[in-house]
């Protein structure tokens, strides 16, 4: 696996680049934040989760991390209050807490959409 740093002006990241490179940045990243905290909560697009959500539950799972799954419509449509509605109540119902995790799989509206749930749930 290949890790390329990115240098921003206002704040850095890395790229991870290699064939299944995400198994094992899933959970190194997610090992991180549970072991600090208590429960994933995986936020995914329809389409996403047709192509990867067996692979991502099956990885999360061999790691003996908690975990819990949410689909959502994929596209626009999604950025409404119905569906921000039906996730609070799924978060609640799971009772979420301050020390849970939300992990979006999806594009841009599937992170804008689940971190806009994750400031506003509690």
């Amino acid at each position: 696996m290949r890790r390329i740093s990115v240098k921003l002006k206002d704040r850095d990241y890395t790229v991870s680049c290699g064939t299944k490179c995400w198994e094992k940045e899933l959970l190194i990243q997610a090992g991180k934040q549970v072991k600090k905290h208590g429960c994933i909560f995986i936020i995914y697009d329809a389409k996403v989760f047709a192509l990867y959500g067996c692979q991502i539950a099956k990885v999360i799972k061999r790691s003996g991390l908690k975990y819990k799954e949410l689909v959502l419509p994929s596209g626009e449509k999604t950025k409404s209050s119905s569906q921000l509605s039906m996730v609070y109540s799924y978060l609640l119902s799971n009772k979420i807490a301050r020390n849970d995790f939300l992990l979006a799989c999806g594009g841009g509206v599937t992170s804008d959409f689940t971190g806009y749930a994750a400031a506003t749930i509690l």
